[in-house]
């Protein structure tokens, strides 16, 4: 066992979080912004963190220091030459460090620029400068810095241009104060592909001038991800631009006191999620062919805003601008709420047809708005899944139980690993020999690699992730696309970011949940699990007759999917619900023909939903954009022009859960949920059960994505349980009717064996493999529980034409453990219809409900 004295070490530096604590949203700019105080609701979000990593050289793996080059940190010392000798090396070009710059103010007076490396393979890419914190770590460019305030815009920080192959940058943790004085200063101008981006960052002029804050123009750029990023002042917040190829993936990002522009877009695929805009000037304003905004979870507040749209699109202003320019950019809108503009947004209509390139004006809050229609197969759905998000989960570390692997192999890092107590197991910049898998287990929470690298001769599974003590396990920075493999064999929670890995795959116990942040990966592959992935790049080519990523069963929620090479992108089947807002199929090869002919996209008796833009520089599309199977019928939406370019917007309902029984009603009634848009009454009846381990069924509420109990509904004495009754002593009643109120959504709750709470929302339950099963009322028995393969029919039911059975089964049949399956019916009325007395038994807010158990 290869420990040493660095085996258990005090820690005198900082490893940084994902998320970081915004400050609140004043602005002390009095030219603009002086009057704006609002906190932001993304604040609750960020929480702050310093950045620790241990006491390593940088020849021992560890990271760069500025400190040791020189730097003061001092707010007077111009520490530029220092930054200069620790960032722009030619050596450590590619070669995937971290330049950490600790807590301190360092005052600058010129560029700071990426390592350019040797030769153009090896330029500006794979380097990261870091700070300890992002409220204490502050780069300031020197006040009236004479080579900022000329003719030509220059920044602070730039990582330079290599098109489409500058992998992996990323800045993160720290501030970057342009002064005062500087009028033609760009705080940041970045690029990076394949991953990689800005995270935990403020970007601040001192006297709110400036040309702009984030620059984001450099020729094919992306696809990368700035998350967590507030821009306080200049004449444009962010500029996104660099041609057509790749994309852009912001999340939560706050825009404030900018003095002509928000976002300004040119020619590029920008997606955005949760943006919030404090501002007296329109918040995005985009132009340019094949322009795609992708804006969802947005809250844009104006002041002195009354005759200005909150977001525009418009032609070039100059000789290249044309009318064909208009039908290209495409615009897409959900639950955006504005305040103080005129409109909401000024857009051109993109669809087919006589209004084609014509301006739109949208008024008011935007539930959902798409410049045209989405293609689709057997359902005529034109909304987006809209699944439900989390947010990526956030360990800070405990200095006192971590740990730093010495040696690189399999053994070294496992003997760490279990050792009692270790919480946090660093593993420093080099390459492992990893010959068999390393079991996440025990107290470990947290895996960093320091940018550590797996070859591609890697044993697979690396990684396999186990049971242990901590509901979360984050793994972060690990490198080698070809190398690391992770398994999921637990019921833990896992997020993988910032890493590059050869492929992922849970088995039939890997239920947990799993979170990919910038990740490049091989095959994914998930069965019966919620996934939740932020700015994923996927490019193996798949066996054939697979798909890259595949969804069986699960939940699966995509910001920003980028992909190259041949080969079917998502299958989602069995049940399963995918939705991806954002980002590009980037076809480089062309797709060969074949019989039957390559889809781009499966929905097999599924739920789907896909809003991403194709590029093929050079190559032959898909025939089949998406093939759908629908009640064992299947379908294939053909690609009418294999050389187009353009965005794919496709809504399938293969597991329709909405029916429309009555003009006047309309409603949601499946495991994706329970809502009527009318008041309604349920009522329900007991029906079977052949094991008494029930303890409670309650009813809840579901708001913004959380479980709120309404009430108690049946309690059970086991004791009084009597086999093949369908009501039997020992229940509170056998009958009971709940009024559901108009627009509110809900989902019923039933406890299992393991005291946890299993719901008829399947997204809502713990494990996967639990089951929740709505279809019209036939008396079989309990005992033939469908199987993974039948699931599809039993998923729908219309409550108002005929009883309905709900079930919560084991998604297993031979693994009966987690949930004693009962069954109850449901019927629905009219809210104008009076219930029968006697199913009035308990009602206040609502009247009972009823239900039942077994155990096999």
């Amino acid at each position: 066992m290869a420990l040493s004295r660095r085996f258990l070490i005090p820690v005198s530096l900082a490893f940084c979080a994902s998320l970081t604590a915004f400050p609140s949203l004043s602005f002390s700019s009095e030219s603009k912004d002086n009057t704006h105080q609002q906190t932001s609701s993304l604040t609750s979000l960020f929480n702050e963190n310093s950045v620790l990593f241990p006491s390593l050289s940088e020849e021992e793996g560890g990271v760069i220091n500025v400190k040791d080059y020189g730097a003061k940190g001092d707010g007077v010392t111009d520490d530029t030459e220092a930054f200069r000798k620790a960032l722009s090396r030619t050596e450590i070009a590619n070669e995937r460090k971290i330049i950490y710059v600790p807590k301190g103010t360092y005052v600058v007076s010129d560029t700071l620029e990426w390592p350019k490396g040797e030769h153009g393979g090896l330029f500006y890419k794979r380097t990261t400068l870091m700070g300890e914190s992002r409220e204490e770590t502050i780069i300031k460019l020197k006040d009236n810095a004479p080579s900022f305030s000329g003719d030509d815009l220059k920044p602070v920080i730039d990582t330079k241009e290599n098109h489409a192959n500058g992998f992996r940058n990323r800045l993160e943790n720290l501030t970057i104060d342009t002064g005062t004085g500087n009028k033609n200063a760009i705080a940041v101008k970045f690029n990076s592909n394949n991953g990689g981006g800005l995270y935990n960052v403020i970007l601040q002029s001192g006297d709110g001038q400036g040309s702009h804050g984030l620059d984001l123009t450099t020729p094919e750029i992306g696809p990368l991800l700035i998350k967590n990023v507030e821009v306080k002042g200049f004449d444009a917040g962010i500029k996104v631009g660099g041609g057509k190829a790749n994309s852009v993936n912001l999340e939560n990002i706050i825009l404030k006191g900018q003095n002509k522009v928000g976002i300004q877009q040119s020619m590029q695929v920008l997606t955005i999620r949760g943006l919030e805009s404090f501002n007296s000037v329109p918040v995005i304003k985009m132009r340019g062919h094949g322009a795609n905004l992708f804006l969802i979870d947005a809250k844009l507040t104006g002041e002195n805003t009354e005759t200005l749209n909150a977001i525009e699109t418009f032609i070039q202003d100059h000789h290249r601008g044309t009318d064909g320019e208009k039908k290209t950019m495409q615009t897409y809108f959900r639950n955006v709420q504005q305040t103080g503009y005129k409109n909401t947004a000024n857009v051109y209509n993109c669809s087919e047809g006589v209004l084609e390139g014509q301006l739109e004006s949208i008024s008011g809050n935007i539930t959902e708005w798409s410049c045209n229609a989405p293609v689709s197969g057997f359902s005529a759905k034109t909304q987006t899944l809209n699944l439900a998000v989390k947010e990526t989960p956030v360990i800070h570390h405990d200095l006192n139980k971590i740990a730093v692997v010495e040696g690189n192999t399999a053994k070294d890092i496992q003997a760490v690993i279990d050792t009692p107590g270790i919480e946090t197991v660093f593993l420093p910049n080099q390459t492992y020999n990893i010959d068999k898998p390393i079991l996440i287990r025990g107290s470990v929470k947290k895996i960093i690699g320091m940018r550590a690298n797996f070859p591609n001769d890697t044993v697979k599974p690396t990684f396999r992730f186990e049971n242990g003590e901590s509901p979360v396990v984050i793994i972060e920075r690990l490198s080698g696309l070809s190398g690391a493999s992770i398994e999921h064999n637990s019921d833990r929670t896992l997020v993988i970011q910032k890493s590059e890995l050869d492929s992922y795959t849970n088995t039939k116990k890997g239920t947990g949940d799993v979170f990919f942040e910038d990740v490049v990966s091989g095959l994914i592959r998930m069965k019966n699990q919620n996934a939740w992935a932020r700015n994923l790049n996927v490019e193996a080519i798949p066996p054939e007759g697979e798909a890259k990523i595949l969804n069986d069963g699960g939940n699966l929620w995509v910001l920003g999917l980028k992909t190259e090479q041949i080969g079917t992108i998502i299958e989602t089947k069995n049940q399963g619900n995918t939705e991806v807002i954002g980002g590009l199929n980037h076809i480089n090869v062309s797709i060969p023909d074949t019989d039957p002919p390559q889809a781009q996209y499966i929905s097999n008796e599924s739920n789907t939903s896909v809003l991403v833009r194709s590029y093929l520089p050079v190559a032959t599309g898909y025939e089949v954009l998406v093939r759908e199977t629908k009640n064992g019928q299947t379908e294939d939406i053909l690609n009418s022009h294999r050389r187009f370019s353009g965005r794919l917007f496709y809504v399938g309902h293969g597991n329709d859960p909405i029916w429309s029984s009555h003009d006047d009603q309309k409603f949601l009634f499946s495991p994706q949920g329970i809502r009527f848009n009318n008041d309604t009454w349920g009522d329900f009846t007991f029906w079977g059960s052949d094991n008494p381990f029930l303890k409670e069924l309650q009813v809840f509420e579901v708001v913004n994505n959380q479980l709120k109990p309404v009430t108690s509904l049946l309690t059970q004495d086991p004791s009084q349980y009597s086999e093949g009754k369908t009501c039997f002593t020992g229940f509170s009643n056998c009958t009971a009717s709940f009024l559901f109120n108009a627009g509110k959504e809900y989902t019923l709750g039933v406890e299992g064996s393991e005291q946890k709470t299993y719901y008829s929302t399947s997204l809502f339950n713990p494990e996967q493999e639990t089951k929740s099963l709505f279809s019209e009322f036939t008396p079989y028995n309990l005992a033939a529980t469908p199987g993974p393969g039948d699931w599809s029919l039993h998923t729908s039911g219309d409550p108002f034409e005929n009883e309905i059975l709900v079930r919560f089964t084991d998604g297993d049949p031979l693994n009966d453990v987690k949930i004693e399956d009962f069954a109850l019916t449901v019927s629905a009325r009219s809210h104008h219809s009076i219930p029968d007395p006697s199913t009035l038994l308990g009602l206040a807010t609502i009247t009972g409900l009823i239900t039942m158990c077994r155990r096999r």
